[in-house]
């Protein structure tokens, strides 16, 4: 398995559309990920708010790596926010839940109403 240090590095190379090669970013910056100078606790608000989302496995472990307590977390896969959880089966945070739950029950209405020609 590789590092979170060289998986982030390679979702900046071929996700980033401000990453224009050779460690500079077109921020009229070094690359905070891929200069030369690159520490473990790096950050870039473009990077974690339009690029990291896109994959889940990264946007959880990139974010518990600024957790101290990372047990009982995942990633919400509604919103990609990181969320505590109380059951392993919990797929999404409290907020998206509620919204969740009136999707599905909204879904099978319409399914009843369906089979019974309503």
């Amino acid at each position: 398995m590789q590092s979170l240090v060289d998986d982030i590095k390679q979702d900046v190379k071929s996700n980033c559309a401000t990453y224009a090669g050779g460690g500079r970013c077109l921020l009229d910056r070094p690359c905070p990920f891929l200069s030369k100078d690159v520490k473990d606790g790096a950050r870039c608000s473009y990077y974690e708010n339009a690029v990291l989302p896109a994959n889940d496995t990264l946007t959880l472990r990139y974010w518990s790596r600024f957790s101290s307590e990372t047990d009982n977390k995942k990633v919400c896969k509604r919103c990609n926010n990181v969320f505590n959880y109380d059951d392993k089966r919990e797929q999404f945070c409290n907020s998206c839940k509620a919204e969740n739950e009136r999707e599905k029950a909204r879904l099978r209405k319409r399914k009843q109403r369906r089979k019974h020609g309503v």
